[in-house]
This record gives structure tokens, C-alpha cells and sequence, in this order.
């Protein structure tokens, strides 16, 4: 299967697709997990629901890390309440690259970092 950029989903909707990227933001709400993938093309929303998911893969999802790098193989669908119109369910994701370390200063738009971290570490801060 090939890979499909994040910006290129709203053209598969309602069919398996496969899509790697960074991780972003993760949120457990017991049965249902979200993550927020991003890719060079943009981000999107993916959700892991316990009867839609592997087993294995829903378990995974507590491990993931900000920044590790994904593969999820899931159907895009259109959601009116995404930010995005549409999110992936996932139906199983990989871990190609857990991220070792956590980052130095909270990139995610609720980050309350003090500005002489960030401009020590502005290579990261710049890149959202």
C-alpha cells in the first residue's frame, strides 16, 4: 500500500489508507484515543476507537511519545467537529521511531515555555 500525505486525504475518504508522521499530541480517553499527526504537508487528527482497533495497536498508543514517528494504516472520514473536517480511524499503527527524549520546551500551542528557553531552543520553536 502506498503512503498518502495528510494534505492528499480528503481524496480517499472511505478507503484503507496508509500515513506516516510525527506525532504531535497524543490524548487518552480510555476507550477512545487521538492523535495529532504531522507530516510535511500539514497535520491531521487520527482516532483510535477500542472496537475499531487492533488490540496490540491500541495498547501501543499509551507508549507513544511526542515526536516519535509514526505509520497508521486507517479510513480517512469527514467529521464536521475535526478543526480538519476529517480524521482517521485507526486500524493499526506502528512505531518506526520512538522519540527518546522529551523535547526542551512545550512547542504545542498551550506551551507556557520562559522566553530564554525558547530562544535557546528556537530551531524547535520556529518549526511549527
Amino acid at each position: 500500500m502506498a503512503r498518502i500525505l495528510l494534505q492528499d486525504l480528503k481524496n480517499h475518504l472511505n478507503q484503507e489508507v496508509l500515513i506516516q508522521g510525527w506525532v504531535q499530541e497524543v490524548r487518552n480517553l480510555s476507550k477512545i484515543k487521538f492523535i495529532i499527526l504531522r507530516d510535511r504537508s500539514g497535520t491531521m487528527q487520527t482516532l483510535a476507537l477500542k472496537a475499531d482497533t487492533d488490540p496490540i495497536s491500541f495498547e501501543v498508543i499509551n507508549t507513544v511519545t511526542q515526536e516519535s514517528v509514526v505509520e497508521i494504516q486507517g479510513i480517512p472520514k469527514e467529521n464536521k467537529e475535526s478543526k480538519w473536517g476529517i480524521e482517521v480511524v485507526i486500524k493499526t499503527i506502528t512505531v518506526i521511531s520512538p522519540a527518546g527524549v522529551p523535547l526542551p520546551i512545550d512547542n504545542s500551542d498551550k506551551g507556557q515555555t520562559v522566553i530564554d528557553k525558547r530562544l535557546d531552543h528556537r530551531f524547535l520553536d520556529t518549526r511549527n
